[in-house]
């Protein structure tokens, strides 16, 4: 029997990860591309659709039934518009998903990168019996989803957007014309704006060596010198840590979820960046005082997104499938 298949895209503000997966939720092979999102629309779509030409030609034997795609919010998923996502300069309302379908002929799925990334760790727990969970994914920016219920929390269609939620007022300016969001004290671009303004102002750090250079201190830079014991690099992570167990804090308040699910780029820091979250959850959160949310790393790290739009492509089709269940190995 042919095995069914689905091609799988992840378009990121910096990266964009397309995939080839299975119906039991397996990669059978994945590419990853530089965005270069300053060129516009027009050329991110160019490289949409060469990654996907690609992942059809390498095809042997099998068959790709559809195509899942996902994207940063905000997103609506019924009409398949990217509306104006912060981290994509010059996208809005552009119809991905209608390009995709009319230029490889195959039915196309498109959701919010968050929600996929959710739909995929909430159903790989699906035997552990919660209902009621917050998924957040730290990267260049932060993304949130909520199931209530067992059921995807859409509101109105943009529910979700807890990275734009103001944690600090009168903060660094958002992308999105916010000042302290949640995604400007915490994530992949905060840590590396810190890191930036370390090396411009401060001589006993490492960063400081980077400040000259091309390209300036990433987030990888960052945990490098924190791993090598560079006391900035560490107050850095942590300080962004801190942020995140208060944006998680707000939500547990709001949905008084069982579990809490941290997925994405950014847990690669861990717990130089994990521990002060638990530690600001618990000191910020009322609700979680009384019912501890249990706090959980994501299982698919980087890959949450592909496994997640590939699920929702295939069973738009009506194809049973599936991810691997959740292991703690």
């Amino acid at each position: 029997m042919t095995q069914q298949l689905a091609v799988a895209v992840d378009l990121g503000g910096t990266k964009i990860l397309s995939a080839l997966i299975d119906v039991h939720g397996e990669v059978v092979t994945q590419t990853l591309i530089p965005t270069m999102a300053d060129e516009g629309p027009d050329a991110v779509l160019a490289r949409i659709d060469e990654l996907i030409a690609a992942q059809l030609a390498g095809v042997e034997g099998k068959q790709v039934v559809a195509i899942g795609l996902c994207s940063p919010g905000p997103v609506d998923a019924a009409e398949g518009l990217v509306l104006a996502p912060p981290n994509l300069p010059g996208w809005f309302e552009v119809p991905l998903r209608q390009h995709v379908r009319e230029r490889h002929k195959l039915p196309t799925v498109l959701e919010k990168d968050v929600n996929a990334a959710a739909v995929a760790e909430f159903r790989a727990r699906a035997d552990r019996g919660y209902r009621n969970v917050i998924y957040l994914g730290v990267g260049t920016g932060i993304g949130q989803a909520a199931f209530v219920d067992g059921e995807l929390v859409r509101g109105a269609g943009l529910a979700g957007e807890a990275g734009h939620m103001v944690i600090l007022a009168d903060g660094p300016q958002c992308n999105c014309g916010a000042r302290g969001c949640l995604e400007m004290l915490a994530s992949g671009r905060a840590i590396e704006r810190a890191a930036r303004t370390a090396a411009a102002r401060r001589t006993n750090t490492v960063l400081s060596s980077r400040q000259e250079e091309p390209v300036m201190p990433s987030a990888a830079d960052v945990l490098a010198a924190a791993r090598d014991g560079d006391r900035t690099s560490i107050e850095i992570i942590e300080e962004a840590g801190r942020y995140l167990g208060i944006g998680i804090a707000a939500l547990v308040n709001i949905f008084s979820a069982e579990l809490v699910v941290v997925g994405g780029g950014l847990t690669a820091l861990g717990d130089l960046y994990l521990q002060p979250a638990r530690d600001a959850l618990y000191e910020s959160s009322y609700v979680y005082r009384l019912r501890p949310a249990q706090l959980e790393v994501g299982q698919f790290a980087t890959d949450a997104g592909i496994r997640g739009a590939a699920l929702l492509a295939f069973e738009a089709l009506g194809t049973p499938a599936a991810v691997p269940a959740f292991s703690n190995e």
